[in-house]
């Protein structure tokens, strides 16, 4: 585990999604209590790619101690606001009763042209699996060595997915 620290890309909503139901700036899966407005693309002033195009990172094992914390309820933030993010969160109840809450991310690291390096995306798939008295936390990441035509984080959340009875099975006795 553990691993370098680097973008949270889209994961970084999970934090995003507690601190909002905390504070209530959302309400339910749907609607914010602002009305929503479009960002400023291509304005670089933090509100379009702020997790991506930014100093924040995070490696795989800060997102295990990270959704550990969230599972156990022991982050300062509300009841409503863990039951909302783990409802939106939620991607699958599957067949062998493991109920599968989780979060892609994509991104690319910037060049130093300021551009995007398309054949070393990161890929994230972030979440924890609840099944009776089990829960089990995961944090996948991977980053290409080429451009590929699915977005790294499908691909990771995919492949983990389907490997899903394997791994639950050898963790959980």
């Amino acid at each position: 585990m553990g691993g370098l620290p680097v973008t949270p890309a889209s994961t970084f909503k999970i934090a995003i999604s507690l601190m909002g139901f905390d504070a209530a700036f959302l309400q339910d899966e749907h609607f914010p209590t602002l009305p929503y407005h479009r960002g400023d693309p291509e304005k670089n002033n933090g509100l379009d790619r702020a997790c991506i195009s930014s100093s924040l990172k995070i490696s795989p094992h800060e997102q295990i101690i990270f959704l550990k914390r969230l599972v156990n309820r022991q982050l300062p933030v509300s009841p409503h606001a863990f039951d909302m993010t783990s409802r939106i969160l939620q991607i699958a109840q599957r067949p062998d009763g493991w109920d599968v809450h989780g979060k892609t991310g994509t991104a690319f690291p910037q060049m130093e042209d300021g551009s995007s390096d398309e054949a070393h995306g990161y890929g994230w798939f972030v979440g924890w699996a609840t099944k009776d008295e089990h829960s089990l936390v995961f944090a996948c990441l991977v980053q290409d060595d080429r451009v590929q035509p699915v977005p790294a984080g499908l691909r990771v959340r995919d492949a983990l997915m389907e490997q899903w009875p394997q791994l639950s099975n050898s963790l959980v006795k």
